[in-house]
C-alpha cells in the first residue's frame, strides 16, 4: 500500500473496520459511533476502495467479513489501539466530554436497580452520554459482552471469566409472594402450604429449575412448577392475580408489593442470598468509557468473593 492509500485512511475508517468486524451490523455500528447509518456505509465504500476488497458481504442478518478483512482484522485493530494510545497518553478521562451510547443487557429487575441512579448520574456528570438497556438472558449477554455487542451486562454470573471486570450492584434475599387475602395463607406461610400450592419461575432461558428446586431437592421435597416468565413484572402482575405465588427477590418484591397488591412473606427454605453484579471487559483493550460506566452503576462498589449461584427461585 502506498502513502497515497494510507492518507486516505483516517480514523473514522479504522472505527468502523473494527467495530463492524465485531458487530456485524451496520446499524449497530452506526449507533455504537454516533453515527448516522449512511455515513457508515459511507465509510465501509472507502474501505472497499482502498483495499480493491468487499471485506464485508451483505446478509439477511447482518454482513460477514471477506478473508481479506479477516487478515487485516489485527492489523486494523492494533492501528486503532496506538491511536487511542496517542490520544490518552496522559489524559484524564471526561465523562463530559463524551458522546456516545452505552448498550447494557439487563432483565427488567435489575433495569429496576440502577436505572434511575445511573440515568441521573449520566446526565449529571457527561450530558452526551446515553444508555441503552436491553433485556438479554444470563448467557446471551455474556456471549454479546464478549464479542462487544453490548458494553455491559447487569445479573448473576456463576463464573467471571478472566479479564472481565465487575462492580457490586446488590446483595439480594429470597422472599415468597402471593396475592392478598390468598385463601390458602392464613398468617405466615409455611412449608406444607408453600409446596401444595402453584409456583410461578422466573428465568430468561425458560428454564422451569432454580435455586429453590436445588434446596428442595436436597431434602427429598419438590415444588410444583406451573409456569416460567422472562421477567419479573409480569410475575408480580400474574400472581397478584391468580392463586399462585413466587419467590423472587426480597428487593423487588418490597419496592413492588403495594402496587400489585401483593403480600410478602418470609421464604419457608433456607435458600442462599445472592449478588448483582456488573461485568464489563474481556473484549480487548481497556476502555476508560466502560470504566466509568462500571462506577456509575456500581455506586463505586467493588465485589468481594465470589458471586452466589444463579438464582431463578
Amino acid at each position: 500500500m502506498s502513502d497515497v492509500h494510507v492518507r486516505r485512511l483516517d480514523g473514522t475508517l479504522l472505527l468502523v473496520f473494527v467495530e463492524t468486524l465485531q458487530c456485524r451490523k451496520l446499524s449497530l455500528v452506526a449507533e455504537r459511533l454516533g453515527l448516522t447509518a449512511s455515513a457508515v456505509s459511507h465509510a465501509v465504500a472507502r474501505l472497499r476502495d482502498i483495499f480493491d476488497d468487499p471485506l464485508f458481504l451483505r446478509r439477511p442478518d447482518g454482513v460477514v467479513p471477506t478473508e481479506r478483512a479477516l487478515a487485516l482484522a489485527p492489523l486494523m485493530s492494533g492501528a486503532l489501539e496506538r491511536f487511542r494510545s496517542a490520544f490518552e497518553e496522559g489524559a484524564r478521562f471526561d465523562p463530559a466530554a463524551q458522546q456516545r451510547v452505552f448498550r447494557i443487557a439487563a432483565l427488567d429487575y435489575a433495569v429496576g436497580l440502577v436505572a434511575n441512579a445511573a440515568v441521573e448520574r449520566a446526565l449529571r456528570n457527561a450530558p452526551g452520554v446515553r444508555l441503552s438497556f436491553v433485556s438479554l438472558g444470563r448467557d446471551e449477554a455474556l456471549a454479546e459482552l464478549l464479542d462487544r455487542g453490548i458494553d455491559c451486562a447487569i445479573g448473576v454470573f456463576e463464573d467471571i471469566p478472566d479479564g472481565v471486570a465487575h462492580r457490586l450492584v446488590a446483595r439480594e434475599t429470597f422472599v415468597t409472594v402471593a396475592r392478598r387475602g390468598h385463601p390458602a395463607i392464613a398468617g405466615s406461610l409455611d412449608l406444607a402450604t408453600y409446596l401444595a400450592l402453584d409456583h410461578l419461575i422466573v428465568s430468561a432461558a425458560g428454564d422451569m429449575r432454580g435455586t429453590v428446586d436445588a434446596v428442595l431437592a436436597k431434602r427429598g421435597l419438590a415444588r410444583r412448577v406451573v409456569a416460567g416468565m422472562p421477567q419479573f413484572l409480569a410475575t408480580l402482575a400474574t400472581v397478584a392475580n391468580t392463586d399462585m405465588i413466587a419467590t423472587v427477590p426480597d428487593g423487588l418484591a418490597r419496592d413492588h408489593a403495594e402496587r400489585f397488591g401483593l403480600a410478602v412473606h418470609p421464604c419457608p427454605l433456607d435458600v442462599p442470598g445472592f449478588d448483582i453484579v456488573a461485568i464489563a471487559g474481556g473484549g480487548g483493550a481497556p476502555d476508560r468509557g466502560v470504566a466509568w460506566l462500571l462506577d456509575i452503576l456500581g455506586a463505586d462498589c467493588t465485589l468481594s468473593g465470589a458471586p452466589a449461584p444463579v438464582p431463578a427461585g
